[in-house]
């Protein structure tokens, strides 16, 4: 069984793109691979193909043609399938828009498993994604979240709540009092686990005010050991749960966000985000913006 898909696999030429997304030049951002045409590929193979490319994410465009107004997608980590993914949904729109569209797009809109998700194209380089209306949990003791990630109860911020925020991908927030708390934060493997025994599969979003850089208003670090990545460089799902929580939770005095992050500083992959969100009677409406750029091209000859 196994060699009869791996022959199969060789029998197929697929192209790919190789983008660094939220970096503003290649080897920074979090990398992506965007695989086009990819509808003949089973989920197998689509997983071992992401294994093989062993991104945070692989993407799979499966056909060059729209339906219901979308690019049908899916999004693989080198462990499993997700439903949603940020810098993903970004890089693939901007492949989507190159490859198939003449680079004149002003919206390019993804078919994902959570729904359709689009993505317009500002007259400044930023691809700015809309997220769906997030999910909203109860506030959460401290304890179990600061052991998880080998920190103590007083380098969280004391009047900012944490709290499970979800526009696809469930994501712990975790607002902490100083700079010097992100940095020392690591995965405590034995509480780390206990937390996600207790919430299930989630993002954890460690943050505190004033960025990495003069431009920044934020810095933030993404664990994210349960789907097999560390440390996340950019998380677009991420940052819409956190663009969401600043807008819902008034601890900025407005129900209106417009802010930048930066993130994958420690890891040598520095990324900036860019945020707007905001409360109303109806909800809360979340985007994410960032640069997709490119870093090369080709054929997987497999």
């Amino acid at each position: 069984m196994r060699a009869s898909l791996i022959e199969t696999l060789c029998a197929m030429s697929l192209k790919f793109y190789w983008l660094d997304v939220f970096g503003e030049k290649p080897f920074s951002g979090n990398q992506l691979a965007v695989c086009m045409n990819a509808g003949r590929l089973s989920t197998e193979q689509m997983q071992m193909i992401a294994k093989e490319t062993n991104f945070s994410e692989t993407t799979f465009v499966l056909s060059s043609t729209e339906r219901d107004g979308g690019y049908d997608t899916r999004i693989f980590t080198p462990n499993t399938e997700l439903p949603f993914a940020g810098h993903p949904t970004l890089g693939t729109a901007w492949a989507i828009d190159q490859s198939l569209l003449e680079s004149n797009s002003k919206r390019v809109s993804l078919n994902l498993p959570i729904g359709q998700i689009p993505v317009d194209f500002a007259d400044d380089g930023l691809l700015w994604m809309t997220q769906t209306d997030p999910k909203i949990g109860e506030k959460d003791a401290p304890e179990l979240a600061v052991s998880a990630f080998s920190l103590d109860v007083s380098d969280i911020k004391g009047d900012w709540p944490i709290r499970i925020y979800d526009t696809g991908v469930p994501t712990l927030m975790i607002p902490l009092a100083s700079p010097s708390a992100l940095k020392r934060a690591k995965s405590n493997g034995e509480a780390y686990g206990k937390l996600i025994e207790e919430y299930g599969k989630l993002l954890c979003f460690v943050f505190c005010e004033g960025g990495y850089e003069p431009s920044q208003d934020y810095s933030a670090r993404v664990f994210c050991d349960c789907y097999g990545i560390v440390e996340d460089p950019a998380t677009g799902s991420a940052n819409g749960c956190f663009a969401a929580y600043l807008a819902n939770e008034g601890v900025l005095g407005s129900t209106q966000v417009r802010a930048s992050v930066g993130q994958g500083y420690e890891i040598g992959r520095p990324s900036t985000l860019y945020l707007d969100a905001r409360k109303t009677e109806e909800g809360l409406s979340v985007k994410v913006g960032g640069k997709a750029v490119i870093v090369g091209e080709g054929v997987f000859d497999i």
